[in-house]
């Protein structure tokens, strides 16, 4: 019998050892990092809308998919927490700690109020850690900031906008050296009312921020210098014999510039060409280079109004003269022929609306 037992015993122990000489051996720390930083997919909840609830889905299953994605994004959060944890020394240390408040501040986005404490100190320990570069605080600072401007759920968007502009302002002088807070600031301006842009605008060309910033603040300012100005005289130099603003007149103009590869600029032409009223003559300028001509051509077709360029680039007359430079653009005149305004995207159909009452 003791015999048999030892020869259990040993076989177990043969087992055991070739089970250790046949184990995976531990992942190294670049193949923890890799693992790590392969895209988590995460469901969207924005894709479950309000008309779920007319197909019996209770207010709680209507709300699952966020629930799920917000836990998606807080497990990626620890995992990159218990990696700069277990290798503190590590070259990847401080992107880890950056992904990690990202993706918690990107669960606070959608609704998370179980790690705002840890959310707020982490946020904290980036935005005054100089040994992470200016831009990566930066990022992780606007996102806590804007989150809190949000959380505050403004319900008027003039108010709105005021408060993203105090908060980016703030970020601008935060962060002097970051050029990715002076680009929030020039793309807020785009998103603001004309007088609030022009002060931005003007701002910007004051700061140490980025030629290529000062330059689009620039070309809006001259943009807006044309507000007030006839557009067919305008224009004239540029279309020679073409009369066909001359012809219009008397009623509400719209030019609208578009590309192929911009969706947003096709999608709010169809928009604008959605608008019933009187006396509204619609034109485009398609900014599409040469090459893709064919292309402009039958998306042209399906477009509103008359092309008075396509497919000949940035570079033409009509383009330049009218600042007509990037998309989308929309300028809208009063029926006295004179540009209203040149910030039309932000809301086509009260800018149409409100220079016909002019």
């Amino acid at each position: 019998m003791k015999t048999l037992v030892r020869i259990m015993l040993a076989s177990s122990c043969i087992l055991s050892l070739y089970a250790l000489a046949r184990a995976e051996p531990p992942a190294t720390e670049d193949e923890e990092w890799q693992a790590l930083s392969r895209p988590v997919v995460v469901q969207r909840a924005e894709r479950v809308s309000a008309s779920q609830a007319s197909l019996g889905a209770t207010k709680a299953q209507a709300e699952q998919p966020r629930r799920e994605t917000v836990s998606q994004l807080i497990d990626q959060a620890d995992r990159y927490r218990d990696f700069h944890r277990k290798h503190p020394k590590s070259g990847k240390v401080r992107e880890a700690r950056r992904q990690e408040a990202v993706l918690l501040l990107q669960a606070g986005f959608r609704g998370d109020k179980e790690q705002v404490a840890r959310r707020r100190q982490l946020v904290g320990e980036i935005r005054a850690d100089h040994n992470f570069a200016p831009a990566v605080r930066l990022e992780v600072a606007g996102y806590a900031d804007n989150l809190d401007v949000i959380a505050q759920k403004i319900a008027i968007p003039a108010e709105l906008t005021a408060a993203l502009e105090k908060t980016t302002r703030q970020l601008v002088a935060e962060f002097p050296d970051a050029p990715a807070g002076y680009e929030s600031l020039l793309n807020l301006a785009k998103d603001s009312t004309p007088d609030r842009a022009k002060a931005i605008f003007g701002d910007l060309m004051e700061m140490p921020a980025p030629e290529a910033v000062k330059l689009e603040a620039a070309d809006w300012l001259e943009r807006y210098a044309l507000v007030g100005r006839p557009l067919a005289d305008l224009a004239k130099p540029a279309l020679g014999s073409d009369l066909r603003l001359e012809r219009a007149r008397g009623g509400i103009i719209v030019i609208y510039a578009w590309s192929v590869g911009d969706n947003t600029s096709v999608e709010l032409a169809k928009q604008i060409g959605s608008i019933q009223m009187p006396s509204l003559t619609l034109f485009g300028v398609n900014l599409d280079e040469p090459a893709a001509g064919q292309q402009a051509k039958e998306m042209a077709a399906l477009l509103p109004g008359e092309q008075l360029v396509l497919g000949k680039g940035t570079d033409t007359a009509l383009a330049k003269v009218l600042l007509l430079t990037e998309m989308p653009l929309i300028y809208v005149t009063d029926r006295k022929g004179g540009i209203f305004t040149v910030s039309a995207q932000n809301n086509p159909s009260r800018a149409i609306i409100d220079a016909s009452l002019r």
